[in-house]
């Protein structure tokens, strides 16, 4: 009697000998999905890495280049009261106002020829550079008629840098894509505002000779 009773228990369900194996699968199946986006982190660092050593790549020329262009100009201007130094890959000449400008005006002095003559020349001989034009002031507009229709330093240093830029494209040829004309007027001081030494030495053009944007072959 004992056995018969046995024998009529119900069989476990199937849903119950299946629960182990469905739990196991899903832990295997979380550990995979963390595994994937593990890889996936690693490979978008490595993209990101291969997109800077591509822009590295882009910049190698004109960092050797940039050496030959800071000794011309070092040796072009060395009589003059212009200076060089390099940041990098680029290359800045440095002019005091009054060695491109009429009595703190817009006005291009004539003695500026010969300085605008050798930049247009310095860029024809290398491509691989553009032109920012970055004028500074110091911190007040100057007296009299120089700054009669500018209200602020920064307008003054705007139109001071595009004079340097018209002299370039109209007269010396340089092609304007090549050229960025930019004012900061006095919010970017080297010295002491306070004394006429120091407001001197503010006044100033950058011509900073910056890589030129690397063209892509076409596919």
């Amino acid at each position: 009697m004992l056995h018969k009773m046995r024998l009529a228990l119900p069989s476990p369900s199937p849903l119950l000998v299946l629960a182990p194996l469905a739990l196991w699968g899903c832990a295997g199946l979380r550990e995979q999905r963390a595994l994937v986006s593990s890889l996936d982190r690693e490979v978008l660092a490595l993209k990101v890495q291969n997109e800077l050593l591509n822009e590295r790549l882009k910049t190698c020329a004109t960092d050797e280049a940039a050496p030959a262009l800071y000794a011309e100009l070092h040796q072009l201007f060395s009589d003059t009261t212009l200076s060089v130094r390099r940041e990098g890959a680029v290359v800045v000449l440095l002019a005091p106002n009054d060695a491109l400008f009429v009595d703190g005006g817009v006005r291009l002095h004539p003695d500026s020829a010969r300085t605008l003559d050798l930049v247009a020349t310095s860029l024809g001989l290398h491509p691989e550079f553009n032109l920012l034009i970055l004028s500074h002031t110091d911190d007040k507009l100057p007296p009299g008629n120089q700054a009669k229709g500018y209200p602020s330093v920064w307008e003054l240093s705007a139109a001071r840098a595009a004079a340097v830029g018209r002299a370039l494209t109209d007269t010396y040829g340089v092609a304007p894509e090549r050229l960025t004309i930019a004012g900061q007027g006095g919010f970017a001081p080297i010295a002491d505002n306070s004394t006429p030494e120091g407001r001197e030495q503010n006044r100033r053009v950058e011509l900073r000779f910056v890589p030129a944007p690397r063209k892509e072959p076409s596919p």
